[in-house]
């Protein structure tokens, strides 16, 4: 049953999206992870012609954890340059927007398919995001806080989402030619089909002729975090020299595949310290090898060489989807 949410409604009426959309309830606002989300995700109902869509909200008042004043603005600004990209770049691989982005002094508001949540929040849920956790399988799920929380992922769905994120990779390169400089699990939303969206685009870059090396800025602490990728999933060469290639996307991808089998957990936890990421990204291989046996066999030796230090071991993503694990002739339909 579609359920109306008062808070939700109250701060899209302020939005023209309220007059095409009707706002259902909360389904997602924060994730294992820690950084903040910066959206809030509602059901919604197209007025038109009965569409489910997602309605996502970003308040720009009562919210201090992304900043106050100019930074908030700030944030919103590159949100919707985000937004504005994953329009111009459709494809089936990334989040499909059905509304732009709506502005006003209060929020910023866009529509989208049909989302379950974030991956973040989805193996948050399920208390573990380990393969062979038994539940429904894809196109079965319903939309709610309730289904969200009691979500279950299993093996064929680890292998059919995460092939279809590597797939989204490579239009990117492919066809894009851009970096995603932010896939991380909070950036990967689930569908109500089952099917694993790549979105977040707001940090996305032209790449370097050739895949040559472009700048890129590093995390720091003098910038809000919500206006900078996850620090947990960033390749050690963007922190150590401010540069980035393919190769540094496909370094968080792999970081991606680990932690749907850690619990829903990056191996580095760098709590918003650089300090901590550098400790830690200099014990990579330790902190891997400690998580390797919880990784499906067929995707171990992958895993190994995306997430190694030296970016010319990392596979391409047009080499990575003709892996073995992401075989099975289900996924491949």
């Amino acid at each position: 049953m579609f359920t109306k949410a008062k808070s939700g409604a109250r701060v899209v009426d302020t939005s023209t999206i309220a007059e095409l959309y009707e706002v259902g309830s909360l389904i997602t606002s924060t994730g294992p992870e820690p950084d903040p989300p910066v959206w809030k995700i509602y059901d919604g109902l197209d007025k038109g012609n009965g569409k489910a869509v997602s309605i996502h909200v970003y308040e720009k008042r009562g919210n201090e954890r992304v900043g106050r004043g100019k930074r908030k603005e700030a944030i919103a600004e590159l949100l919707k340059t985000g937004i504005t990209k994953l329009e111009f770049h459709s494809s089936p691989w990334l989040l499909k927007v059905e509304h732009g982005a709506e502005e006003n002094s209060e929020s910023l508001v866009f529509v989208t398919e049909r989302v379950l949540g974030t991956l973040s929040t989805l193996l948050a849920s399920q208390g573990g995001g380990q393969a062979g956790h038994q539940g429904p399988g894809p196109g079965s799920r319903s939309n709610s806080m309730e289904s969200s929380c009691n979500y279950g992922l299993i093996d064929f769905e680890y292998r059919w989402g995460l092939s279809q994120i590597t797939e989204a990779l490579l239009f990117l390169h492919q066809n894009c030619h851009t970096l995603h400089r932010n896939v991380c699990p909070g950036t990967i939303y689930v569908t109500v089909t089952g099917s694993w969206k790549l979105g977040g685009l707001e940090h996305s870059e032209k790449m370097g002729d050739g895949d040559s090396e472009v700048a890129c800025t590093a995390w720091t602490t003098k910038m809000p975090k919500a206006a900078q990728p996850n620090l947990n999933y960033i390749a050690p060469e963007i922190q150590h020299k401010s540069t980035c290639t393919t190769a540094s996307d496909m370094y968080s991808l792999g970081m991606v595949f680990i932690s749907c089998f850690n619990t829903g957990h990056s191996i580095i936890q760098a709590e918003h310290s650089t300090q901590h990421y550098f400790k830690m990204a200099g014990q990579l291989s330790d902190h891997v090898n400690r998580v390797l046996a919880q990784i499906p066999i067929g995707l171990q030796e992958s895993v190994l060489h995306l997430v190694n230090q030296d970016t010319r071991l990392r596979p391409q993503a047009r080499s990575l989807v003709q892996i073995t694990y992401f075989g099975d002739p289900a996924v491949q339909a």
